[in-house]
């Protein structure tokens, strides 16, 4: 009886080890395709062929549409701002793309019908 449970302790540490051994390979596995999420994303406003950098960085983690939008909207000195490019599917596309780590950047492109005032000297 005594061998049955010696030989089963043996199974049994054979098997923690695999586990170990696959549980590790898992973890390096993550780190490798997640290491870029927390990359920062420049943001650009590009006003008439300007291209200029915001002071407002984000991570690749946390880019989504809302998150731009609250940049956007904290950065703005008036009520409300309107910038017709982010209602576009080049800009979900953008953003879809920085998700994917296709994309390092998000460049947003101002027309004169847009309505973003800031006191950043540059715009």
């Amino acid at each position: 009886m005594g061998e049955f449970f010696m030989s089963a302790i043996t199974y049994m540490d054979y098997v923690t080890i695999i586990f170990a051994f696959a549980t590790m390979f898992a973890v390096f596995w993550q780190w490798y395709f997640r290491r870029k999420d927390n990359n920062e994303i420049t943001i650009y406003i590009d006003k008439d062929g300007e291209k200029n950098e915001l002071p407002i960085k984000i991570l690749r983690k946390n880019i989504s549409r809302a998150e731009v939008f609250g940049i956007l909207g904290a950065l703005h000195t008036g009520q409300q701002w309107s910038i017709k490019y982010t209602s576009t599917v080049e800009f979900m596309q953008d953003i879809l793309q920085i998700q994917l780590y296709k994309k390092d950047f998000l460049e947003i492109k101002l027309t004169s019908n847009d309505n973003f005032q800031t006191d950043i000297d540059y715009l």
